[in-house]
C-alpha cells in the first residue's frame, strides 16, 4: 500500500528534490519515535534499550529500508503520455534491479514478521 504512493510522489520534483523523499524520511523518523518510546500498539513490557539489537529487533527496519530502496530506485522515473497510453521513461536496468530488490526486501520481511507472529 506504501509503494504506489511512494513512486507516484516520485514523479513530482520541488526544486531538483524528489517528493518521496521526505516521505521516506517521516517513516523513519516515526519509527524511530515509536520504537524509542516504546509507543507501538502492543508494548513490550520492558522499554527497549538505546542498542543496534534493538533497533533490529523487528522487520520495521527493513521495510522501511525496502521503501527507501525504492524512492531511490525510482528517482528518475518520468510517465509520458504516447499515442494516449502511459509510456514509462527513464527506468535502466540498475534502477529496475533496485525496484525488484526492494519488492522482494519488503515481501521477505513480511514473512518473517507474519512468521513472528504465528510463532
Amino acid at each position: 500500500m506504501v509503494c504506489l504512493p511512494l513512486v507516484a510522489s516520485n514523479l513530482f520534483k520541488m526544486k531538483g528534490l524528489p517528493l518521496g523523499y521526505p516521505i521516506i524520511l517521516y517513516h523513519w523518523t516515526l519509527y524511530g519515535a515509536l520504537l524509542g518510546t516504546n509507543s507501538f500498539l502492543i508494548p513490550s513490557p520492558l522499554r527497549p534499550p538505546p542498542s543496534i539489537d534493538a533497533f533490529s529487533c523487528g522487520v520495521g527496519v527493513y521495510e522501511i529500508t525496502a521503501y527507501t530502496l525504492l524512492a531511490t530506485s525510482t528517482y528518475d522515473l518520468k510517465i509520458r503520455l504516447k499515442d494516449g497510453k502511459p509510456d514509462i521513461q527513464g527506468l535502466p536496468a540498475g534502477e529496475a534491479a533496485g525496484m525488484i530488490l526492494s519488492i522482494l526486501v519488503l515481501a521477505a520481511s513480511s514473512l518473517y514478521e507474519a512468521w513472528q507472529i504465528a510463532g
